[in-house]
């Protein structure tokens, strides 16, 4: 019950600064994974930063789609789901949750995703739910431009700076309806209608207008630095993009790394077992620089809280790769192994 090998299925560009996975349990042990191949329900799709269960997961926020008017902030809120129709390869993830009647297509990019939720019903009020993880989160609704604007903070290491949290922006094509959209905290406690929400355990359930369509498309870009930052992210990895363009970039950027390797499997189980323990390899280090508005490499430090130029990189373990996967790296993709070197001398300059 503890441990299936320590692994989750992330969806993720190579080395992604975003990871993206179906979330099957609501851990009160930071210590453990959220999702378990056995597992029949669900509370949703999480946007995910967790290298390993020793690690933990930081920063992270949990999407369901909903239906309906009534609204269920507990993190019991779940849904049933197919294990054998779930899709989860590491450039999309398809799930059907079937209490909401809706299903749910998502491609992940460097710095977050791209989703499409659709919901069999139409006359009925359709809704998106973010569990903004432990901790203390805010989110602001801009409900003019169709806009949410969140922080969240959570991490169970004490000694990062105060300032660390992740800046996301959600971007959705459909009108949100303010009237129907609520906030509250995970315990089931709902908070008086209004544009900005703050505190620990937050959820913000977005309703969307009745528009007679039953489609629902959206965009969430993530930054470290702020929310101008964020902003810029969206621009160059959104912007004249559908899931439809989105899927074969994924594609071909986890092709260019596996493709670095080529096997003769003595059988399918082989070459199974081989191209998934490659895919692990090149989820870590996660790239943790982001590209300003003039194409540089800016990122936050975790040192000491403050904004430098240069790349930086995360969630490593030296303790098992030092020997392992950075030997690997300087045979099959020395450029990208020196700039990881660097992000790891920038950090210790900081």
């Amino acid at each position: 019950a503890f441990s299936r090998g320590n692994t989750i299925p992330a969806v993720s560009y190579p080395f992604g600064m975003a990871s993206f996975a179906l979330e099957t349990r609501v851990q009160e042990v930071p210590f453990r994974l959220f999702y378990h191949p056995d597992d029949h329900t669900t509370t949703g799709v999480r946007l995910t930063h967790m290298a390993s269960p020793w690690i933990a997961d930081y920063a992270y926020l949990t999407m369901m789609p909903q239906t309906g008017d009534k609204v269920d902030f507990t993190c019991e809120c779940k849904s049933g789901y197919r294990p054998n129709e779930l899709n989860m390869k590491p450039y999309e993830l398809q799930v059907d949750f079937l209490r909401y009647q809706v299903s749910y297509h998502l491609v992940p990019t460097m710095r977050g995703g791209m989703a499409k939720a659709v919901w069999q019903q139409t006359d009925v009020t359709h809704r998106m739910a973010f569990h903004l993880g432990k901790g203390m989160s805010a989110v602001q609704v801009d409900a003019e431009n169709n806009k949410i604007f969140g922080t969240v903070s959570y991490c169970v290491w004490t000694e990062i700076p105060k300032n660390f949290r992740m800046y996301f922006v959600v971007q959705f094509d459909r009108d949100i309806d303010l009237s129907k959209t609520v906030a509250g905290f995970s315990g089931g406690t709902q908070l008086p209608c209004g544009e900005r929400y703050e505190g620990e355990n937050l959820v913000l359930n977005v309703a969307f207008t009745n528009s007679g369509t039953n489609e629902l498309n959206y965009t969430i870009s993530t930054s470290f630095i702020d929310f101008e930052q964020a902003a810029v992210t969206a621009g160059r990895e959104f912007a004249g993009e559908t899931i439809e363009s989105l899927t074969p970039k994924a594609i071909a950027a986890w092709n260019e790394k596996l493709g670095k390797i080529e096997i003769e499997a003595v059988d399918n189980d082989q070459m199974r077992t081989f191209y998934s323990c490659l895919y692990r390899v090149f989820l870590f280090p996660r790239t943790f620089y982001e590209l300003d508005a003039q194409g540089n490499k800016v990122h936050y430090s975790p040192a000491d809280g403050n904004t430098y130029s240069g790349p930086m990189y995360t969630d490593n373990g030296f303790f098992d790769t030092f020997m392992t996967v950075y030997p690997l790296f300087s045979l099959i993709m020395a450029d990208e192994y020196a700039q990881m070197c660097e992000g790891f001398l920038n950090y210790y300059k900081e």
